[in-house]
């Protein structure tokens, strides 16, 4: 998948629900074809967009926010379709390629007046449930150097890559130093994503083993959502399991944290009419690829 498209994968049968994967930094589109398969063997659609390296790596807030809605939008398209309005809308990001598409959607919910349904607002539509993966995590510098060179290829390349984020380190100390005033890019972020009042239930999946999503970070952030108790928040950490590779090395532990969290967060908003979903043993899907805003080209 380029990264200026946005696909759509509908299983048969749709069982109603629709789960928008938000891919990691470096992320193909076929990487995110294993969990469109686990999401459809319970009947779920799902929208897959991987936001583009630089727009990660720079972290540019308008890009992120057009990508975050095109692909928000093509859900609640196949949502508003079903005529019994059951559907439910999750989304299941992977580290901070992820986490940072997800952030786009809670700066834009708090940009407007509160109106309707928790989320339905700042031109995006409401999300019922997130899945993180692997995600977030605290950007360290050490640790973002060592994801950028780890998909730099050129050894040249590498060495000035090295040179530049040294030099923004260095610069980055100088101006603390010298009493800047301000959060760090880096603390906004993780500000944002604790402090994350949106009532959206979520479940965070990871691993002590991993070396760029620290567990330890994680679980504080965990542990302050939960003491705010303004949401339903859920967790499973793996044993061994490295960075965005939890479903490979835990397959079924995976899928069945997946399934319970999903059919709580159904139990809890349509308690009457909700059954949890069959699983399908033979599915047929069907691919359309629906293109983004031009400001995320």
């Amino acid at each position: 998948m380029t990264p200026d498209r946005v696909r759509v994968e509908m299983p048969t049968p749709w069982a109603g629900d629709v789960v928008v994967l938000w891919g990691w930094y470096g992320a193909k589109d076929q990487h995110l074809l294993k969990y469109a398969r686990l999401h459809a063997e319970r009947g779920r659609a799902t929208v897959r967009a991987i936001a583009p390296p630089a727009d990660v790596v720079l972290k540019r807030e308008d890009r992120l926010r057009a990508l975050a809605a095109a692909s928000l939008g093509a859900a609640a398209e196949l949502l508003a379709a079903r005529a019994d309005g059951t559907g439910l809308l999750f989304v299941h990001a992977f580290s901070n390629g992820g986490a940072f598409l997800y952030e786009a959607w809670l700066r834009a919910r708090a940009d407007v007046p509160r109106d309707g349904e928790a989320g339905a607002r700042g031109g995006m539509p409401a999300i019922h449930g997130a899945i993180f993966d692997s995600s977030p995590a605290y950007m360290r510098p050490e640790v973002m150097f060592s994801v950028l060179a780890s998909h730099t290829p050129s050894p040249a390349l590498r060495a000035l890559l090295g040179c530049a984020f040294g030099a923004w380190v260095a610069a980055a100390k100088a101006s603390a130093a010298f009493g800047a005033v301000g959060p760090t890019p880096a603390e906004l972020f993780w500000s944002n994503m604790a402090g994350d009042d949106s009532g959206v239930p979520a479940l965070y999946l990871y691993s002590h083993a991993d070396v760029i999503t620290d567990a330890r970070d994680l679980e504080e952030l965990i542990a302050a959502r939960r003491a705010r108790a303004d949401a339903p928040i859920d967790s499973m950490a793996f044993d061994g399991s490295e960075h965005v590779l939890h479903l490979k090395a835990h397959g079924e532990q995976y899928a069945r944290a997946v399934e319970r969290f999903v059919m709580a967060v159904a139990r809890e908003r349509l308690p009457a009419t909700r059954q949890p979903a069959a699983r399908h043993s033979s599915l047929k899907l069907a691919c359309l690829a629906v293109p983004a805003p031009s400001s995320v080209h």
